[in-house]
């Protein structure tokens, strides 16, 4: 099975029934078919508007003949059995194929599919990968008699078919052939622009009969070069833009420059000749942009007006001349955005644009060089926080987030005070802030060292916990520390971030207040304070290279991360992926794994199955049944229930599910824990796919069993291997619940002790057991001049 459209879900309910889920723009559309009904006419399932372009979403085998197709096409979800045959001319995918060498030949063999033949009519590669809008470029070994001395790389054929492309060539010096996927896509054309292939890294340009070359794999931005020298511009539309087009995602503008046409590469604003100045006002029912705003291009002025969001589908303002027919005051412009239209979607972030009644032409910007991430007006709707905002680029975007107190006026007036004490009221100490989880938690890492630190003599520094007054344990605390512990949301609070030398958590800095924060000035001086990273778990289960994970890589990270604990050479290397240096590393173990034990009446086996981050649209639109996610958690539940051993189960969904996996199973809510903290302490046996809390339940005593019957599924959608595996993995590995189930009552039968050889490998992931990881972390703050 091959599923080529993140969108798309394909869910095998059994033998006979399968079930598909297309999400898109928030509305999902879903489609049961039975094995038996499928016969050679297509099933066609209306999509809401404005979906994907045209595409093959999935191809599903039904025999070993023939498989389903599924195809988003002409607005609707289109699912139709296919068998692949050499003679086979598609009418719904047309394709040009032109083929260049009698060795090696591209022929049709379905819709969607491509044959490549040898001289002797084998298929030696099929190539199911054309109509999606993904990049490919895949390499295949292949010997043939093929030779020229002049050229490293030979095209073979050049296959179109509509927006897609495909560059068959072949590597004389490897002896390989390889696949280049292009993709064009036309936004404008005006003068009916004709494209076609002239070599592997080439497109030549047609109009009319004149026709110009230009290098598509040069990503360089800006003017590429003259083009079409040898036409009559007299006789082309007064436009500036005259085409404008994508190739892989590159966008290329042909348009007027004085008295000749130019090719210009993602530069729209040189193209318009584009002039920028506005300030912004809020009130209360607008957000107001007034200043210059021009196109001094040849035919450009006042010829792109309307502002969208998001994208064409939702023009939410005009721009207004405020001197229409004075021509030196004609750029100055009055912008209108009602606040009422800017809740398009569920989305949180949504860009401002430029364009015309046909299409969007560049960002709204307020200026050029814009300060960077910059909050421009904030306003309260109901539960929400409406932010207009720059993005790194500079350029305008709207972003809605839940409201939370720091946004209101007294919290925004105490974050001003702060800001001004902090420079007049100076401290003659260091002064360190610890903080856990959105400073709502005291019982991680970032309190441990509080708690010790505490208890040093001796110590040269001024050391804060920062706590939301509304924990449980907030009054006990506040008796035990008083002044050394500060409420969340107060004066005092405000006041030492802005004179604060490090930040001591488990959280990145953020966290110190919340995880999004758009108050300019309290955000850049958290960004900027030192963290000394804790870190949760240890960083050794799902792949670091992961796309979910690179907002933590050090070069994409934009906090000032001053050390991060790690509790092994083997977690460094890891760490070493994602851009950080040796001196950038605090080889100390986990300070919440001092902590780390069991309850003395602990008995429950913990089944903890990770994020799985390409799920979340199912979950959060009802479908969860239908998620591997409640699969695999409910084949678990079966068979610990066929084994008698439900009533000791205990499931424990990731954070961002338990609400979700505790309301749709209200016949198991009785084994289901919404608190990993709590899980852990009375689990002595502790599964799971790619969770590192299971090195967290190693150290408490816990008997490990890894979990990997959708091994292969997760490591697809991580897109990326993850580091622990059959050779370093420190437990057994079960590959189906019924594995899973004798390893647990291996586990019990054992009294839970494991197992040498797991122990050793352990040991090179956490290399601490002596529980002495906070005296190293205090070693450290305390020598470096921390505290």
């Amino acid at each position: 099975m091959l599923i080529y459209n993140k969108n798309f879900e394909f869910v095998v309910e059994n033998d006979e029934i399968f079930k598909f889920f297309y999400t898109f723009n928030f509305k999902t559309v879903t489609a049961e078919l039975s094995k038996s009904n499928i016969n050679d006419d297509p099933i066609i399932i209306d999509l809401p508007e404005n979906v994907e372009p045209d595409q093959i979403v999935a191809h599903i085998p039904l025999d070993e003949r023939s498989y389903l197709a599924v195809y988003i096409y002409d607005q609707s979800l289109r699912i139709q059995r296919e068998a692949l045959k050499e003679n086979h001319r598609s009418s719904l995918f047309p394709k040009h194929i032109e083929n260049l060498e009698e060795e090696i030949t591209v022929i049709e063999l379905s819709d969607s599919i491509l044959g490549i033949k040898d001289i002797n009519g084998r298929i030696v590669k099929v190539f199911s990968e054309l109509l999606n809008p993904y990049k490919i470029e895949e390499i295949v070994p292949f010997e043939t008699s093929l030779e020229n001395k002049e050229i490293i790389y030979m095209p073979i054929s050049y296959i179109s078919c509509d927006r897609y492309n495909l560059i068959v060539y072949y590597d004389l010096y490897r002896r390989e052939l390889k696949f280049k996927k292009v993709i064009i896509d036309i936004e404008q054309d005006l003068i009916d622009i004709n494209f076609r292939f002239s070599g592997i890294n080439n497109i030549q340009l047609y109009y009319g009969e004149d026709s110009s070359t230009f290098n598509f794999t040069n990503k360089k931005r800006g003017k590429i070069g003259r083009i079409f020298e040898n036409s009559d511009l007299s006789l082309l539309p007064k436009e500036t833009i005259l085409s404008m087009f994508k190739v892989n995602g590159q966008k290329y503008f042909i348009h007027r420059k004085s008295d000749y046409l130019l090719l210009t590469r993602n530069r729209p604003f040189y193209v318009l000749g584009h002039g920028v100045r506005m300030h912004s006002f809020n009130t209360k029912n607008n957000i107001i942009l007034a200043g210059r705003f021009t196109h001094y291009a040849k035919y450009a002025n006042d010829k792109f007006n309307i502002i969208y969001l998001n994208n064409i589908n939702h023009p939410i303002a005009t721009v207004k001349r405020l001197f229409p027919k004075i021509p030196l005051l004609r750029r100055l412009v009055f912008i209108k955005i009602p606040k009422n239209k800017l809740k398009i979607n569920d989305q949180i972030h949504n860009s401002l644009y430029v364009g015309n009644a046909d299409f969007i032409v560049h960002n709204l910007k307020r200026k050029y060089n814009d300060k960077k991430v910059k909050t421009l007006s904030m306003n309260i709707d109901n539960e929400e926080v409406v932010i207009l905002r720059t993005t790194l680029g500079g350029n305008l975007a709207i972003t809605r987030i839940p409201y939370t107190p720091e946004y209101s006026k007294v919290n925004r007036l105490k974050i001003t005070i702060a800001k001004l004490a902090s420079k007049l009221f100076k401290t003659k100490k260091k002064t360190n802030l610890y903080f856990e989880k959105k400073s709502n938690k005291a019982d991680e890492s970032g309190f441990r060292i509080f708690e010790k630190v505490m208890r040093e003599p001796a110590v040269n520094s001024y050391n804060y916990f920062i706590l939301d007054s509304s924990h449980p344990d907030f009054p006990k605390l506040k008796e035990k520390y008083g002044k050394w512990l500060i409420a969340k949301y107060s004066f005092k609070h405000y006041l030492e971030i802005f004179r604060a030398d490090y930040l001591i958590s488990s959280e990145l800095a953020n966290h110190l207040l919340n995880d999004r924060l758009y108050i300019d000035s309290i955000r850049k001086r958290i960004m900027d304070i030192p963290l000394v990273f804790l870190q949760h778990g240890i960083m050794f289960a799902k792949p670091v290279d992961n796309p979910m994970a690179y907002g933590f890589h050090k070069d994409k990270n934009p906090y000032n991360i001053y050390k991060s604990v790690i509790s092994s050479d083997l977690e460094a290397e890891q760490f070493y992926k994602m851009a950080y240096s040796p001196k950038d590393l605090l080889k100390t173990g986990l300070a919440t794994f001092d902590y780390a034990t069991l309850q003395q009446n602990a008995n429950k086996i913990a089944y903890m199955p990770t994020y799985r981050y390409w799920e979340e649209g199912l979950i959060y639109k009802g479908q969860i049944h239908n998620t591997s996610y409640y699969k695999s958690i409910i084949e678990v539940i079966k068979a610990f229930e066929s084994a008698n051993l439900l009533d000791r189960l205990l499931i424990v969904p990731h954070n961002k599910f338990s609400e979700f996996i505790f309301e749709n199973m209200p016949e198991y809510s009785t084994i289901i824990s919404t608190n990993p903290s709590e899980a852990l302490k009375e689990s002595v046996i502790f599964i799971t796919d790619y969770s590192s809390a299971i090195y967290d339940a190693i150290m408490r005593g816990a008997y490990p069993i890894f979990h990997w019957q959708e091994k292969e599924y997760l490591i697809d959608n991580y897109k990326a291997i993850p580091p622990v595996n059959e050779e370093n993995a420190p437990g057994p590995i079960s590959r189906n619940p019924q594995e899973l189930v004798g390893l647990a009552k291996h586990a019990i039968s054992v009294n839970y002790k494991l197992e040498p050889e797991y122990k050793e490998k352990y040991m090179k992931i956490n290399e601490f057991n002596d529980r002495r990881n906070s005296d190293r972390i205090i070693d450290f703050l305390r020598s470096d001049n921390i505290i």
